[in-house]
C-alpha cells in the first residue's frame, strides 16, 4: 500500500518529476568518452598528476554543456582561462 502511495505523491510532485533535469544530463554526457586531440593531450599531462583527473572531468563537463564531442587545444585553453589559470 506504501508504494501505491509513493508512486501517487511522485506522479503529483515537481519534487519527483519524471521529467531529465540538466544536471542528470550533464552526468549522463560526462558518462560517454570524451575524445581528446593529441595536442590537447598533451597539454593536460603538463597539468600535475595529482589534480588531472578532477581538470579532465571539469573540461570534459565543459565541452558536454557546450555540445562538443571532442576536446581540442583551442577549447582547452578556453576552458582553463575560465578556470583562472594561464
Amino acid at each position: 500500500e506504501r508504494c501505491d502511495r509513493t508512486a501517487e505523491v511522485r506522479g503529483s510532485s515537481p519534487l519527483f518529476s519524471t521529467h531529465t533535469k540538466p544536471a542528470a544530463l550533464l552526468r549522463e554526457a560526462c558518462r560517454k568518452t570524451m575524445n581528446w586531440t593529441s595536442e590537447a593531450q598533451t597539454r593536460l599531462k603538463e597539468v600535475p598528476f595529482f589534480v588531472r583527473p578532477a581538470v579532465r572531468k571539469r573540461i570534459e563537463a565543459l565541452a558536454a554543456a557546450a555540445g562538443l564531442e571532442a576536446i581540442d587545444a583551442a577549447f582547452y585553453e578556453e576552458a582553463r582561462a575560465q578556470f583562472g589559470q594561464k
